[in-house]
């Protein structure tokens, strides 16, 4: 992609003003839709790092959210209609994570939200989040009916309805309750997702992350002693994060979720089970 090319795309003078007016979804993103479909898979991706991570270059600090989110919006949107890498993989801010303290009540009170730990900027990164994978699984087919009479339609539609998702998300409901018990959502579902995950599923994640810095770590040694090796690590890397996933039982799903990190179609059994051979044999320590 081009420096012209990021130009095009890239915040300026006024865009935080014109997001933070607009507090929907889609209304943030659907000034730039028509400029962003215009772009290749490969540009989408370089424009999103770039934003997700681009720091002031006077304080250090990540740009304000509200300074990017109308481009953030409008390429995921497009990369959920592509089927461009499901946003538990893409670059996305991470809400940050604040304990409730001890003098909050945890009683629920019905029709009496619960107060928000969040600043308002990341109470709409949160939300945002959120919405990218509704319309991730309404994109992927998900055509289920919602066990909630209000939202019963909200992936059976012929469109996806941004108003009704964003009235859903405003509900003081907590992600278990939403995964679990309204949607229903399968595991596999689930480890596509950026936010709406069960406590079993983050947990997981957890794990994996955890132990996937150890095989980094294993693999970067095997390949000081031998060099011919590190043009594979990033790749095994990802592969065993892949067949942790599928627990080991499911090469088909290997092949999905290792196709889903690297943004690429999923291998053949018989690539991915030579691959996963030669993966073992690297990230035992020795």
């Amino acid at each position: 992609m081009t420096h012209e090319n990021i130009n095009e795309l890239k915040p300026v003078n006024g865009m935080a003003n014109a997001s933070t007016a607009n507090n929907s979804f889609i209304g943030a993103a659907t000034p730039l839709l028509s400029k962003v479909r215009s772009k290749t898979n490969g540009a989408l991706e370089e424009v999103l790092d770039t934003m997700v991570n681009k720091r002031s270059s006077s304080t250090k600090k990540l740009w304000d959210y509200t300074a990017i989110r109308s481009f953030v919006c409008a390429i995921n949107l497009v990369m959920n209609e592509r089927g461009l890498r499901p946003p538990r993989f893409r670059e996305l801010r991470k809400v940050p994570f604040k304990r409730r303290p001890a003098s909050f009540s945890t009683v629920k009170v019905p029709g009496v939200p619960n107060p928000s730990l969040l600043t308002p900027e990341q109470e709409l990164l949160s939300s945002d989040r959120k919405m990218i994978d509704l319309h991730w699984l309404y994109a992927q087919g998900k055509r289920d009916r919602v066990k909630d009479r209000t939202y019963r339609d909200l992936f059976d539609q012929p469109e996806f309805d941004f108003e009704l998702a964003a009235e859903f998300l405003a509900n003081d409901w907590t992600s278990e309750a939403r995964v679990n018990s309204i949607f229903k959502l399968t595991d596999v579902e689930q480890w596509q997702l950026a936010s709406l995950v069960s406590n079993s599923i983050q947990k997981q994640w957890q794990k994996i992350d955890d132990q996937a810095l150890n095989v980094d770590r294993i693999l970067r040694n095997h390949a000081l002693i031998r060099p011919q090796l590190a043009a594979d690590v990033k790749d095994f890397k990802y592969l065993w994060v892949a067949n942790e996933i599928a627990g080991g039982t499911s090469q088909s799903l290997v092949a999905r979720v290792l196709g889903w990190q690297k943004g690429e179609p999923p291998l053949s059994a018989s690539t991915i089970s030579a691959k996963l051979k030669k993966m073992k044999r690297w990230t035992v320590a020795r």
